[in-house]
């Protein structure tokens, strides 16, 4: 991207869809809503008449990205290796994805869009991220034990949202499985002119949801904490998509991290408690 190689930029998961055969696949994204792009499962739905009685005509304001939502599936079993989990409604991303001809339905790991925060609610999820693997869970297991932890907020989807420490001072951070490639992104540009960086700058192109948007990174030079994980000698990078100042709890929200903070750990995300623990 942008000239830069990344060997890691997201986590995507295969699954199946009640008992229709075939196996799709979709970005796991604990920062967004679950969706499907509607030109793909359209196909599908055609075909499967299943699928197609669980078609659901939304007359509420739903929308995502600021577009009008008017289709959703409800009561699925989204069917994954050995776990299936009862999703009781996914949204259609409003005229986007590939439409497959019958034929073509053989295709192996049919890419269908985002699951998101709306699977894990009053769960534990737990993600081994050099095993890559995850669980979905009501307990987390006997055989782990909880090395560190930091409580964390929840906003209104379900997002987790984790406290961090810049020279003492407090605020949070969205936890974003969406992305791998920040360590720390931020669109605040108060912050990003406050924290001590390296003077070398560079520059990628990013999309987001179609729209491209610069952003600026440089590898920070000072301590900035999540539990006792410094950021010192990660990047800091900058976004130039506008976004709308957070509060929770009265402590401004300034951005998002990534995977790539926890490559090597395994962590369980305690949607019960409002905790994430790092486990051993």
């Amino acid at each position: 991207m942008g000239e830069h190689k990344f060997e890691k930029a997201a986590i995507f998961l295969n699954f199946k869809i009640d008992s229709f055969p075939n196996r799709f696949s979709a970005q796991f994204d604990t920062g967004a809503e679950s969706f499907f792009k509607e030109n793909t499962i359209s196909s599908f739905i055609e075909n499967n008449t299943k699928l197609s009685k669980k078609l659901d005509t939304l007359s509420g304001n739903r929308n995502l990205n600021n577009l009008p939502v008017k289709l959703a599936l409800t009561d699925l079993n989204l069917k994954f290796k050995d776990t299936v989990v009862l999703q009781k409604k996914v949204l259609f991303y409003p005229n986007t994805g590939k439409t497959f001809t019958e034929e073509q339905f053989n295709t192996s790991r049919i890419h269908l869009g985002t699951l998101g925060v709306d699977l894990l609610k009053n769960k534990i999820l737990i993600m081994d991220y050099s095993s890559r693997r995850i669980a979905i869970l009501e307990e987390i297991p006997s055989n782990f034990r909880i090395k560190k932890s930091t409580p964390f907020i929840l906003d209104y989807i379900n997002r987790v949202h984790l406290p961090i420490k810049i020279r003492g001072n407090s605020f949070y951070v969205m936890f974003d499985t969406g992305s791998s490639i920040f360590s720390l992104l931020t669109s605040d540009k108060t912050i990003w002119d406050k924290v001590k960086r390296n003077s070398n700058k560079d520059t990628l192109s990013v999309s987001s949801f179609g729209k491209y948007y610069d952003v600026y990174g440089s590898t920070i030079e000072e301590d900035i904490y999540l539990m006792d994980m410094n950021f010192k000698k990660h990047k800091i990078h900058y976004s130039t998509r506008p976004m709308e100042d957070t509060f929770l709890d009265g402590i401004k929200v300034i951005g998002t991290t990534g995977n790539k903070l926890f490559l090597d750990k395994v962590i369980a995300i305690n949607y019960k408690n409002n905790s994430l623990n790092i486990l051993e």
